[in-house]
């Protein structure tokens, strides 16, 4: 057998530009200590500054310490404030007048002094001052929360900034740790728990008595004031019995339903300050706050994609321009559930998603929901699509349909798809093409010509498995579309696209089945025409030489990119290197050139090899124009298609 060196096989070229703000980076820091302003009762009020190294401009974020409004200062969130300054961000903390020296509205008075003041000077620390966003703890969630919904009071905007006097102090977005969204509710819970300090904290704050009703950021939602609404982040903890979570349910519920943009996750085992410990629910946070702030500074003008490696499996994230997210299925289970579940993850960090807002379940599959829970346990999914009830018999391997997956969507939303339903993605013409093994009979938009390859249609194998009742999206971004059908099987690619074509063409296909030839028909795939396909196949699963005949030959095809080296293609139907996102552990020095058969399948079959280190996705930017590049995430090689 004739073989070549794998190293020519996957050979780099081009780099990729970076994120504006990417919250992987990591940059060492300079901290120091200055003068912000001197408040009323004498006390020098000082600015911790968390400086990167480098030239910037650095996206701006002013922390607001917690302490019940009569305790702690400006390095109260010193361990948060590191973390988010090491990955490129200017952080500045700052001091805030206390309970005892003055009581509300000064401390608000000292965040919006701050806001001015960050905007006039964020440029001498190599800071991006022409957007500030907020983190806030506890009480200075509050702060914070007043501070952007009334950015424009003239009582809070009383404190003078002469170096800024047409500076506002409006805020582009807050994220916080156990906001007091609810000061009331928190005093009541004082009371009930007798706890008498936390009791005084909010006598000494809020003078006279009935400004807790005022400054009450749940009370100016239901009062229907007229407020700024800006991006929140809100975590919780699960145990915290001093903000108590249903409380800042309620809250969120009343952000959102009077026009916010709040998203809200519960840290399960956490309680009110947890962030103060090392830990992984402490990790999460951090990164959950970077992945917040990446989705409000860093400009997306794409629509996104990132087909991630899930060994064989299918996982494709979608973020449409305005940030909301599409996870179609999420690999592979048991071991491997943590391994996929990590990959997706870190996909869903890249784009800066802080929850996934849609999940479509393609079919009951262990390669295409098994990472489901450990996904879910980390990161919020508002809403689970499937295509309907399990049609195989249950067994130990799709246990967690009926079993666990039930448990999930019920704390969430719910849908059956069925053939021509829409789903909404702000941005997005997103059309449910084909489920539970029925499929649209109206054409699509532009669509439902003739299809000239039916007439050499051969039938397949009947499929009654659950590949046959795949959930199929067109997905549509201005002159930009895109097929993503599931594991439908060749019959049923038959009876959707027969005698005529109700999908139209598209410029990407993800490839069905991973590759497999009982996928990807003639009267599918060049009728689709594709400029660009890409395969989510494993080191042995998919590729086989029928499957790759078909999409070499589709019409109008410019490139196909692969998730791995199959074996089953060899390097007789492989494509180059460059195109290629993963190795394997114990990569090979040599390649097969022929295709290799695949085994029979049992349990004596030999493992295929293993790819269980670093894994690379394979990422697809478009622009409303058909514009789009494909970049393959381990050599930075990058290619763009300029519009059609």
């Amino acid at each position: 057998m004739a073989t070549c060196a794998a190293a020519l096989i996957f050979a780099a070229t081009s780099v990729l530009a970076a994120h504006p703000y990417n919250p992987h980076a990591a940059f060492e820091i300079n901290v120091s200590d200055v003068p912000l302003r001197q408040n009323a009762a004498g006390r020098m009020l000082k600015a911790r500054i968390y400086q990167p190294g480098g030239p910037g401009p650095f996206p701006v974020v002013l922390d607001l310490h917690g302490g019940a409004w009569n305790a702690k200062n400006r390095t109260a969130e010193e361990p948060m404030d590191r973390s988010l300054a090491s990955s490129g961000l200017l952080v500045v903390a700052i001091d805030m007048t206390l309970a005892p020296e003055a009581p509300y509205p000064a401390a608000i008075q000292d965040a919006n002094y701050a806001v001015r003041w960050l905007k006039a000077h964020a440029k001498k620390w190599n800071g991006d001052g022409s957007k500030v966003g907020v983190y806030g703890s506890s009480s200075g969630g509050q702060v914070a929360e007043l501070l952007a919904m009334r950015p424009h009071d003239k009582r809070y905007n009383a404190i003078p900034l002469p170096e800024g006097e047409n500076v506002d102090a409006t805020v582009a977005w807050v994220a916080m740790r156990s906001p007091v969204s609810n000061p009331l509710a928190r005093y009541e819970n004082a009371v009930a728990m007798k706890r008498e300090p936390m009791m005084n904290n909010h006598k000494t704050f809020f003078i006279p008595w009935d400004a807790i009703h005022e400054s009450n950021p749940q009370e100016i939602l239901e009062r229907h004031e007229t407020i700024a609404f800006v991006p929140f982040l809100i975590m919780q903890g699960a145990l915290d019995d001093n903000v108590r979570p249903a409380v800042q349910e309620k809250f969120v519920a009343t952000y959102k339903a009077a026009g916010g943009d709040v998203q809200f996750h519960v840290f399960e085992d956490s309680e009110h300050e947890w962030v103060a410990r090392p830990g992984p629910r402490t990790d999460e946070a951090r990164e959950m706050v970077k992945g917040f702030i990446a989705r409000q500074v860093n400009v997306r003008k794409t629509l996104d994609i990132y087909v991630v490696d899930v060994e064989g499996g299918n996982a494709t994230l979608f973020v449409s321009p305005a940030g909301q997210s599409v996870l179609i299925d999420t690999g592979n289970g048991g071991p491997a559930a943590q391994r996929d579940g990590e990959r997706i993850l870190a996909a869903a960090r890249d784009a800066g998603l802080t929850q996934i807002d849609h999940l479509i379940t393609t079919h009951y599959h262990g390669d295409h929901f098994g990472a489901m829970e450990y996904v879910s346990s980390r990161l919020p999914i508002r809403h689970f699509i499937d295509h309907g009830e399990l049609v195989e018999a249950r067994s130990p391997a799709n246990a967690f349909v009926t079993d666990g997956y039930p448990k999930l969507y019920a704390a969430a939303t719910h849908t059956v798809a069925k053939p021509g339903d829409k789903l909404t993605v702000a941005g997005l013409d997103w059309r449910i093409v084909e489920s539970a093994g029925q499929h649209i009979t109206t054409a699509l938009p532009g669509a439902g010509k003739p299809n000239p390859t039916c007439a050499d249609y051969t039938p397949g194998m009947p499929d009654p498995s659950e590949n046959a009742q795949s959930v199929g999206s067109i997905v549509t971004f201005g002159r930009f579309r895109v097929a993503h059908l599931g594991d439908l099987t060749w019959n049923k690619e038959y009876e959707l696209m027969c005698p005529n074509n109700p999908l139209g063409t598209v410029d990407l296909f993800i490839v069905s089945h991973h590759g497999q030839a009982i996928s990807n028909s003639p009267q599918l795939v060049h009728a689709l025409r594709p400029r660009v396909m890409v395969m989510n196949n494993g080191t042995r699963k998919g590729g086989q030489p029928d499957a790759m005949r078909v999409l070499h030959s589709s019409p109008g095809l410019e490139d196909l990119w692969q998730m791995h080296f199959s074996l089953l293609s060899g390097q007789e139907y492989t494509v180059p290197g460059m195109f290629i996102a993963n190795t394997t552990d114990d990569n090979p020095s040599t390649l097969p050139v022929a295709p290799l058969a695949a085994p029979a399948p049992g349990p004596n079959a030999a493992p295929p090899p293993a790819h269980n280190g670093a894994a690379y996705w394979i990422k697809i930017s478009a622009s409303d124009d058909g514009t789009f590049t494909v970049t393959n995430a381990r050599n930075s090689f990058s290619k763009t298609y300029k519009k059609s």
